[in-house]
């Protein structure tokens, strides 16, 4: 078995337990996307919407490029 069938699977699990309250949501990009691959710095978020309810998508990885762990939220 293929090592990404782990990450397909968490994928079609998250769509078959939220894919009808995501699908008609707006989608919301930030102002500042990454500019490259190799913009390590630049947050890659996207958001999903409606109403008083929505997604949140966080992404720290691009192949074959190092990233930092990045803290984004800050506790108490």
């Amino acid at each position: 078995m293929n090592a990404s069938f782990g990450v397909l699977k968490t994928l079609n699990l998250f769509l078959n337990d939220f894919g009808n309250s995501l699908a008609p949501m707006a989608s919301y990009l930030p102002e500042q996307t990454p500019s490259t691959k190799r913009d390590t710095e630049t947050p890659r978020v996207a958001a999903r919407v409606q109403d008083d309810r929505g997604f949140l998508f966080l992404n720290n990885y691009e192949r074959t490029y190092h990233r930092q762990t990045k803290r984004i939220f800050r506790s108490g």
